[in-house]
Order: C-alpha cells, then structure tokens, then sequence
C-alpha cells in the first residue's frame, strides 16, 4: 500500500529495497564448490517455521548433507 500511496503522490524521495533470498540454491552452490568440506548445515529457523523444512530435505540426500 505503500508504493501505492508514493506512486499516486509522486513522490520523488521514496524507494523500496525487495531481498528475498532463497537458501537451497546457495546451498546446492556451496555443496558443488570443489573444495567444499561441509559437514552439515544449521538451516534458517525462521524461514523453516514459515516454510517447514520439505526444501531441504532433498538437498541432504542428494549430496549426503544433513540439515538441521
């Protein structure tokens, strides 16, 4: 409602800075690193009780990983 309420102004002094960011792929990239010597990830809690955990459990099997 906010960029809505800016945009019907015209408010040149209003930005909006959007970071969502998705875990399992920064994982699945660490894992693949040649020199890679993870043992186990300690996996986002906030996003786990939003989200639950069903992302993640394909990566621990894939490349042998636990995440808790």
């Amino acid at each position: 409602m906010a960029v809505r309420v800016a945009h019907a102004r015209k408010l040149g002094n209003f930005s909006v800075l959007v970071s969502h960011v998705l875990v399992p792929p920064s994982i699945s990239a660490i894992l693949q690193s040649p020199g890679n010597r993870v043992q186990a990830f300690l996996g986002p809690g906030h996003v786990c009780t939003v989200m639950g955990t069903s992302e993640y459990q394909p990566l621990a099997r894939h490349y042998g990983c636990p995440s808790w």
